[in-house]
């Protein structure tokens, strides 16, 4: 708000100084009011041109939003005449067949120990002053005993996901997971991924096409 206030009142400033400009000086040349009165309105011309650059990235951003969309809602549409068969060359999925298979991430996160701190007690001394009172002086002390810090650390895992007539299958070779359809007890759609639930264990992934993911999910639960 303050800032705003600031801005306001440069302009004013700046507008009143090129317009006292022009109305004082007489010895102006047609070129030099024409100048003139450009600079004056300079601020305004600027601020709006901004505005215009940042209506049009967000146009820009709104029209890519809604066009990934349709593209997902077309896709969840052809869901209807049956789950697509996909093949993977470099894929060995058996006599299961695949039915989805796209770029991941897995959020895992862990309390880890990020450092230590030694601990410490304050030893008490009484000492005189210079007029015979008694104050009391600290002095901190090291006990050598270190306590461990800990922290959530947040950790991005890149692989594939896929979605198999059997299971999903995260694919990477640190983190790589296998949950059998039966077995999923409960899947979250998030605006740029999901939650999977099996058991006790969460996975959080992020995917382009989350509503896509769960539909073809919904889609083979229904067919099994």
């Amino acid at each position: 708000m303050l800032k705003k206030i600031f801005k306001y009142i440069f302009i004013f400033v700046w507008f009143v100084y090129f317009f006292t400009g022009i109305v004082v000086n007489t010895k102006y040349s047609f070129g030099d009011y024409v100048v003139a009165i450009i600079l004056m309105f300079l601020p305004i011309i600027l601020i709006y041109a901004k505005k215009i650059v940042k209506a049009k990235k967000l146009a820009k951003v709104e029209k890519q939003i809604n066009e990934k969309i349709e593209y997902e809602n077309e896709k969840i549409n052809n869901l209807q005449t049956g789950l697509p068969v996909l093949n993977i060359p470099s894929l060995f999925l058996g006599n299961a067949k695949l039915h989805y298979y796209e770029p991941a991430v897995l959020l895992y996160e862990e309390n880890k120990m990020v450092g230590l701190i030694n601990e410490s007690t304050k030893d008490t001394r009484r000492l005189a002053s210079f007029f015979n009172s008694d104050y009391e002086q600290y002095k901190s002390k090291s006990t050598g005993i270190s306590k461990a810090v800990y922290e959530d650390i947040s950790y991005h895992y890149h692989g594939e996901l896929a979605i198999t007539s059997k299971s999903i299958i995260f694919i990477n070779q640190e983190k790589g997971f296998e949950i059998k359809v039966n077995d999923i007890a409960f899947v979250q759609e998030y605006s740029n991924g999901v939650s999977i639930q099996n058991g006790d264990d969460v996975y959080l992934i992020l995917i382009d096409e989350p509503r896509y993911f769960i539909a073809i999910l919904n889609t083979l639960k229904n067919d099994l």
